[in-house]
């Protein structure tokens, strides 16, 4: 399940890499899958995941707007996404991912 909701989430043209991290830190889903994808979406995850002041937080660079989820069992989705990207559109298709992957994460035993 993981998977088809950040495969979803990548088929956008705005949105260049989406990780769903768990409890741990450790990387369940990502696209696309590059060691050092890999390795900045864990620590950020893991760096953004030690502190309980937000739901959600958006970062803005000069080349990337990361998005950042919390989700049910101390889940986090980062999307990192073109800075000239419809960030409207793209907050909707987090929210929809976050609704899915929130249900089945409840329903889940992991």
């Amino acid at each position: 399940m993981e998977e088809f909701v950040v495969s979803d989430l990548c088929q956008s043209k705005d949105i260049q890499s989406v990780a769903l991290l768990d409890g741990d830190g450790f990387v369940k889903a990502i696209k696309p899958n590059q060691e050092k994808n890999n390795h900045l979406m864990s620590q950020l995850g893991n760096s953004l995941n030690s502190s309980n002041e937000f739901e959600s937080t958006t970062l803005i660079t000069d080349k990337h707007i990361i998005l950042v989820q919390r989700l049910e069992k101390n889940y986090t989705l980062i999307a990192f996404c073109l800075a000239k990207c419809n960030l409207g559109g793209i907050r909707h298709q987090i929210s929809v991912a976050t609704d899915r992957l929130n249900a089945y994460l409840k329903t889940s035993s992991s």
